[in-house]
């Protein structure tokens, strides 16, 4: 009986010193979510918002591009047919008079922390305009050709980066370029340059941008709503179980 008490004793204390470590290995568990999105521009115009004339453009060279739809979790492949992306929502947009509906898609990804490194999605619309080069720092913008490009790359009217990050919540971070020329059919008169500075114009190319960068704290399994004079976002993000 001596002999018992000393091995349970011992087992008792096995357990308790490895238990923490299983809790913490359950904790640090990589959660993956489902993110939709849909993005919709205002036809009203920008009003009377005066813009920054040199404005911080994103980066999309290192960004991922959406992978095809994936069986098993994929990073950044999609989930969802357009249809089925925060249903009802792009029908109500495209039948009003104020708003049309630019972009639709979901993807599936991993919590990832937020700091520098964290991993960005291109998205773009499927609408080109047609535009001169232009040698420019960014990925997304107008690139002169090399030698070895028969074609240079094409100019989308809506393009840039989200980023979703996982910290004590949950956050977005789009960095979208809405890009229009004022002889484009759909463009929206921003007015004369001695009365209102457009965000990007550059005198040659008369091309307009409006950016909008901002990142925002999300609740997961809610529709959450991000504004710009010019155009905003609709998205969710949900929690995939397992």
């Amino acid at each position: 009986m001596k002999a018992i008490i000393p091995k349970l004793l011992a087992a008792a204390l096995l357990t308790a010193l490895f238990a923490p470590a299983a809790v913490a290995d359950e904790a640090e568990e990589t959660r993956w979510y489902e993110v939709q999105l849909l993005v919709f521009e205002h036809l009203g115009g920008a009003g009377n918002e005066q813009w920054p004339a040199n404005p911080t453009l994103p980066d999309t060279r290192e960004a991922e591009t959406l992978r095809p739809a994936a069986d098993d979790r994929v990073a950044y492949a999609r989930t969802r047919r357009e249809e089925n992306i925060l249903p009802g929502h792009w029908d109500r947009l495209d039948d009003s008079d104020a708003y049309r509906p630019l972009l639709r898609v979901a993807w599936a990804q991993p919590g990832q922390p937020r700091n520098d490194e964290a991993t960005s999605l291109r998205l773009h619309g499927e609408q080109q305009i047609e535009a001169p080069a232009y040698s420019g720092p960014w990925g997304f913008t107008m690139a002169i050709p090399d030698e070895e490009q028969e074609e240079q790359a094409p100019v989308y009217r809506l393009d840039g980066t989200v980023t979703v990050t996982l910290g004590r919540f949950l956050h977005l971070h789009p960095r979208l370029v809405l890009t229009e020329s004022p002889d484009d059919e759909g463009a929206v008169d921003v007015g004369q340059a001695d009365t209102l500075v457009p965000l990007w114009m550059d005198e040659e190319q008369r091309l307009q941008r409006y950016v909008l960068d901002e990142s925002r704290r999300m609740r997961s399994n809610e529709l959450h709503y991000i504004d710009h004079p010019r155009f905003g976002i609709l998205v969710r993000i949900d929690r995939m179980d397992d």
